[in-house]
């Protein structure tokens, strides 16, 4: 295990109820793992005491960074819609699509296909998330997208 590196685990959990997105490596916030599920809390960083729980797995979806980065350096995590494009048919088509996480191998599916991330795709872009955002927004967002690779 010498030259095995780590990566570094990136957390991000949405609370329905708060209707708030809480991330792993954001100041004031830590995820604790129990046996029963995990929680989000609140960290006092000058005391290190915990002022709250602000989620918890009764409330949240907890999701993984898929250690990919969209074209703007975003890190890209399980449940963000993303544009791509995919040689299909000896043509390189616009697509949209939910990235998605099984046993840590992820996809994006994009409704007739599920199609393995891959490191180099530079057409790869975060068009929002399916927690945050409305089906019309995102539809919205990728019609604008895929609009500009139609042929006249």
């Amino acid at each position: 295990m010498k030259n095995y590196r780590f990566k570094e685990v990136k957390l991000r959990a949405y609370n329905k109820t708060a209707k708030k997105m809480f991330y792993s490596n954001q100041d004031g916030v830590a995820f604790i793992n129990s046996k029963t599920g995990f929680s989000v809390v609140e960290i006092d960083l000058q005391n290190f005491n915990v002022e709250g729980v602000l989620a918890d797995d009764e409330d949240s979806v907890l999701m993984n960074a898929v250690h990919f980065k969209d074209k703007h350096n975003n890190d890209i995590y399980e449940g963000d819609v993303v544009f791509f494009r995919r040689h299909i048919a000896k043509q390189l088509l616009p697509m949209v699509g939910v990235v998605m996480g099984k046993d840590f191998s992820y996809s994006i599916n994009s409704g007739i296909e599920h199609f393995p991330m891959v490191y180099n795709d530079k057409d790869l872009e975060i068009l929002g998330n399916i927690f945050e955002n409305t089906d019309e927004e995102l539809a919205k967002k990728a019609e604008e997208k895929i609009s500009k690779y139609r042929t006249k």
